[in-house]
């Protein structure tokens, strides 16, 4: 299901369209925006795991009413917030369920925007203290005028130092940066 959606070009950019509506619907409605997350994330493990139920839901072959009714019926015992399930309704309607990791990956990242989080990994060589992972994002998070959501990792290969990635930035103040960058420069005036 969604290895061909995700090889139709566009499928991105589609998918950023229904996540904005239902970001500005669920604004507007003043509901919780970490529980649509969730709820959207949760539908779509769902369909991980039931792949018969993601073909039924895509299936160009079942009436565009019979698919809403199958996802209803799914649906019923969940106490989704209705934006989820007018969302699914719409997206089970017109053929395009293979859109939700695509639609949960947008809306998530919506959210952080909307609360000025980045999220950013961090590689190390060895494990980070928790004193020394709290000061990296402080003063990360100062310098993007951002709260920061690390994730972190360690790569014995970067032999000291750490490699911070957030969002389109990479901040690279590993030992193996510096010494080839050493070489380069050694090398350079020769």
């Amino acid at each position: 299901m969604s290895e061909r959606a995700r090889a139709k070009p566009g499928t991105r950019v589609v998918a950023t369209r229904y996540a904005q509506a239902l970001f500005e619907v669920a604004l507007h409605k003043k509901t919780d925006l970490d529980r649509i997350a969730k709820e959207l994330e949760g539908f779509q493990s769902l369909l991980e795991r039931e792949s018969a139920l993601a073909a039924a839901l895509a299936a160009p072959t079942i009436p565009a009413v019979k698919r809403v009714a199958i996802l209803e019926a799914v649906l019923a015992s969940a106490k989704a917030a209705p934006e989820i399930l007018n969302l699914l309704r719409l997206l089970a309607r017109n053929e395009r369920v293979a859109l939700v990791p695509f639609v949960a990956e947008s809306f998530r990242r919506l959210v952080l925007e909307h609360k000025q989080i980045q999220p950013g990994e961090v590689v190390s060589a060895h494990a980070l203290s928790s004193d020394q992972k709290k000061r990296l994002a402080g003063q990360l998070g100062q310098a993007l005028g951002k709260t920061m959501e690390l994730s972190y990792r360690t790569d014995p290969e970067i032999l000291g130092g750490v490699v911070v990635r957030a969002g389109n930035r990479v901040f690279d103040a590993s030992v193996t940066t510096q010494l080839n960058r050493f070489k380069e420069k050694a090398l350079s005036r020769l």
